[in-house]
């Protein structure tokens, strides 16, 4: 039980259905790499691109793989054909992200998704005032608010003792002395490198951004867990089952407690959103336009075609020019998104063009 999950269970948006997929995908690549299904690694390349699909943020997550495979099976891995076959599925299915991007919504596919330009980034580019080393401190400091009390106090003990047997067994692991050690690696590799990628190299704080990270968080923490226990077995039979049970009781009751509470508090927000959307879906045809920074929530309340030509990446006379070839019968403003500051004054400014709706 994770409130994050729970959380944005509740919301239009892509990553839960991202992280389901990105969990499929490690579960089918671990099957390849230890050989429990022959097919894994072909299962693993269909999900992580379908995962690619549902959000295209899920690329950070790819470095993973390649890191994995070298440090552990140096270059042998390239004899693989499953593995071959997996890439296969995963780049095809990428590729038709790029296509669709680039014929039918007429924009540079790599732009786009690179975000590495204000027009093809919602005004804020990719990697543009990244948080820096400074926002590792920032997201470790809100661990408390993700774990709760009773799990962050083992996730600190596990975690100190997870990384000092990981790092002594690091020269095992890249020497092929023992591959029992090839898990903690990937379990390290899952946890470490969109943790990292979020925190020092995006450009805001924000909690579902390191989401990806936390299913290996949680192995290790269960992995912790087995062995502690397993050494107090020698002593009491029936305490590592109190153990257990209260640790996994406090922390349920935690994640519950608080998913309740901001799932309660956030029921409201983005009303007026909805509201708007409802409203021109009952007064407007179905081949009508709409231009609004809250592309996925009127998409699925208006049921309309939406698109965003007023964030800050775009100019006013680019607006017009997106207005006189689509021809939007509505624009809808609010605050709940970053827009360009003309787009505020537009309205006042065209009063013989646009009619507000009240």
């Amino acid at each position: 039980i994770f409130w994050m999950h729970l959380f944005y269970s509740n919301r239009l948006m892509t990553e839960i259905p991202t992280f389901t997929l990105l969990l499929l995908s490690i579960l089918f690549f671990w099957q390849g790499y230890t050989k429990k299904n022959e097919k894994g690694f072909i299962l693993f390349g269909i999900f992580l691109g379908l995962a690619f699909l549902a959000r295209a943020g899920t690329l950070v997550m790819f470095a993973v793989f390649p890191i994995f495979l070298l440090m552990t099976r140096n270059l042998k891995f390239l004899k693989n054909k499953n593995l071959w076959f997996g890439a296969l599925c995963t780049f095809l299915l990428m590729a038709s992200f790029f296509i669709f991007t680039s014929y039918k919504q007429k924009l540079n596919a790599f732009s786009y998704f690179l975000a590495i330009t204000p027009e093809t980034s919602g005004g804020v580019p990719r990697f543009s005032n990244m948080m820096g080393l400074p926002g590792i401190k920032e997201y470790l400091s809100a661990m408390p608010h993700y774990l709760g009390s009773a799990l962050l106090i083992v996730f600190i003990i596990v975690g100190i003792l997870f990384l000092f047997y990981f790092f002594i067994s690091l020269d095992l692991i890249l020497k092929r002395k023992d591959s029992e050690y090839d898990k903690y690696l990937f379990i390290f590799l899952l946890a470490f490198v969109p943790f990292i990628f979020q925190s020092v190299f995006h450009h805001s704080f924000e909690d579902r951004y390191i989401m990806n990270a936390f299913p290996a968080f949680f192995i290790f923490l269960s992995v912790g867990i087995i062995k502690i226990t397993s050494i107090l077995k020698k002593y009491n039979k029936f305490l590592p089952i109190f153990i257990i049970i209260l640790i996994l009781g406090l922390g349920a009751y935690q994640q519950l407690t608080y998913s309740s509470l901001i799932i309660n508090s956030k029921t409201s927000s983005y009303l007026e959103v909805k509201q708007s959307g409802e409203w021109i879906k009952e007064n407007s045809d179905k081949s009508s336009i709409i231009f609004s920074a809250s592309v996925p929530q009127h998409t699925y309340y208006a049921e309309r075609e939406v698109y965003n030509y007023v964030h800050p990446g775009v100019n006013e006379s680019e607006f017009e020019e997106k207005v006189n070839e689509l021809k939007p019968g509505f624009l809808v403003l609010s605050i709940f998104e970053p827009h360009a500051q003309w787009a505020y004054e537009y309205p006042q400014k065209h009063q013989d063009r646009l009619i507000p709706v009240k």
